[in-house]
C-alpha cells in the first residue's frame, strides 16, 4: 500500500477550507433562493398595500368628480414611494381621470388585460417600447369592487431586482470576508498547535545520549513557548505536552548518568570478582617460586664456598622472583581501574600479560597456546 505523508498543519487546513467552503455554498443554495422571494413578496405587499390605499381614499375623490384632488392623491403617492413609476386611475370606460404621466399615456397600457391573472391583486410584466423603463409590474386594483373604475400603479421590476442583486452581492461579500478570516485563523490555528509538535519531532531526531550528560539541566530544556506579558497566562494541553517532553529529557539524563556509573561499577566488580576465580592459581604460581628460593638458600647456606653452585643457584633465585613479579604486575594492572586515557602501549606486552594471568587458573592449564606475534 502507496502512503502519503500530510502534517495536520495542511490536514486541518483542508478540513477547514473544505468546511468554510461548503456552508458558504450551502447558504447561496439554500439561503439565497429563500432570501429572493422574501424580498420579492415583500415588494409585492408593500406595493399592493399602497395601491389599495390609494384607491379607498380616491373612492369620494370621484363621486364627487373632484379630479384636481385626484391628481394631487396620485402624485404624491409617486413622490412618497421611489419602486412607482407611474399611478393613473380610469373610469368603467376605460376613460382616464387622472394620470401621472407628463407626456400622455403610453396606448401600450391601456389595453393591457388582466383577466388571465388569477391573484387578489392583479398584476402583469409588461414591455413598453416607448417608456423609459421597459420592464414593468403593472398592478390593477378595482375600486369598489371595479364599480366605479379601477386604480393601475406601475413597478419598476428591474428596480427590484437590482435590490435583489445588491443584496446578494453583500452576502457574497460577507461570505469572502468570513472565508478569508477563516483561512487566517485555520493558519493560526494550526501554527500554534503543529510548531510545537514539529520542534519535539526534530528534538527527537536530533537527540544523543552521548552529550545529555554533558550538558546543563537548562540546556535541555529545548523547546520554549512564546509568553506574552500579559497578567494572566492561560496554559493549554500543548503547554502540557511540551512541559512533560522536557521532563522526560531531564529524566532521561539522570538516569543514562545512572545507567553509566552502574555499567562502571560492574566493571570493576566483574574485575574484582574474576581475581576470586584466579587466588588458587596465584598461591600456587607464588608458592612454587618460594619453595624454589628456600631450597637455593638452603643449598647456599650449606656450601658457601662453591662459587659456580651459587651462581646457579643465584640465576634460579632471579628467575624465580621475576616470575612472581611478572605475576603480581599483571594481576595489579587487572585490577587497576581505568582512567578513560589514552597512550601508547606495546601491544605484544598486552597480549603476553594477559596470557600470564590466564595461566593462572588451573581450569586453563591443560590447554597449549601457541603464539605468533609479529616483532613489529
Amino acid at each position: 500500500m502507496n502512503k502519503l505523508f500530510l502534517s495536520i498543519f495542511w490536514k486541518i487546513v483542508i478540513i477547514l477550507i473544505i468546511s468554510i467552503a461548503f456552508f458558504g455554498l450551502l447558504n447561496i443554495t439554500l439561503v439565497w433562493n429563500k432570501v429572493f422571494e422574501i424580498i420579492d413578496n415583500e415588494a409585492n405587499k408593500r406595493i399592493t398595500q399602497t395601491s389599495q390605499n390609494l384607491a379607498d381614499q380616491s373612492i369620494n375623490l370621484i363621486f364627487y368628480n373632484d379630479l384636481s384632488s385626484l391628481q394631487n392623491l396620485i402624485e404624491n403617492a409617486l413622490k412618497n414611494d421611489s419602486l412607482i413609476l407611474y399611478c393613473f386611475i380610469v373610469d368603467n370606460n376605460n376613460q382616464v381621470l387622472a394620470h401621472t404621466f407628463p407626456d400622455g399615456i403610453p396606448t401600450e397600457l391601456l389595453k393591457v388585460k388582466h383577466n388571465s391573472i388569477n391573484q387578489p391583486y392583479k398584476h402583469a410584466l409588461l414591455e413598453i417600447s416607448n417608456y423609459k423603463v421597459t420592464h414593468i409590474r403593472d398592478y390593477l386594483i378595482p375600486i369598489m369592487g371595479g364599480s366605479i373604475g379601477s386604480l393601475r400603479v406601475g413597478v419598476d421590476y428591474k428596480q427590484i431586482s437590482k435590490d435583489l442583486n445588491q443584496t446578494l452581492i453583500n452576502f457574497i461579500i460577507i461570505f469572502i470576508v468570513f472565508t478569508v478570516l477563516g483561512f487566517i485563523g485555520a493558519f493560526i490555528l494550526t501554527y500554534l498547535i503543529t510548531n510545537p509538535i514539529k520542534k519535539i519531532n526534530k528534538s527527537l531526531d536530533e537527540l544523543e545520549l552521548q552529550n545529555l550528560s554533558k550538558q546543563k539541566n537548562d540546556e535541555l530544556i529545548i523547546i520554549k513557548r512564546g509568553k506574552f506579558d500579559f497578567p494572566i497566562r492561560i496554559y493549554d494541553e500543548i503547554d502540557d505536552l511540551i512541559n512533560k517532553f522536557n521532563n522526560m529529557i531531564l529524566r532521561l539524563k539522570e538516569t543514562y548518568e545512572k545507567l553509566l556509573s552502574t555499567q562502571q561499577a560492574m566493571t570493576q566488580s566483574e574485575k574484582l570478582a574474576s581475581l576470586g576465580t584466579l587466588v588458587a592459581g596465584i598461591s600456587h604460581e607464588i608458592n612454587n617460586p618460594i619453595s624454589g628460593l628456600m631450597s637455593c638458600l638452603r643449598r647456599i647456606s650449606e656450601q658457601p664456598d662453591n662459587i659456580e653452585q651459587n651462581i646457579k643457584y643465584i640465576k634460579i633465585m632471579n628467575d624465580a622472583i621475576l616470575k612472581m613479579k611478572s605475576v603480581i604486575d599483571g594481576l595489579l594492572n587487572f585490577s587497576r581501574k581505568s582512567s578513560g586515557k589514552k597512550d601508547y602501549y606495546d601491544l605484544k606486552k598486552i597480549v603476553q600479560n594477559s596470557l600470564n594471568i590466564l595461566n593462572l587458573n588451573k581450569d586453563l592449564r591443560n590447554i597449549d597456546l601457541t603464539l605468533n606475534l609479529p616483532e613489529s
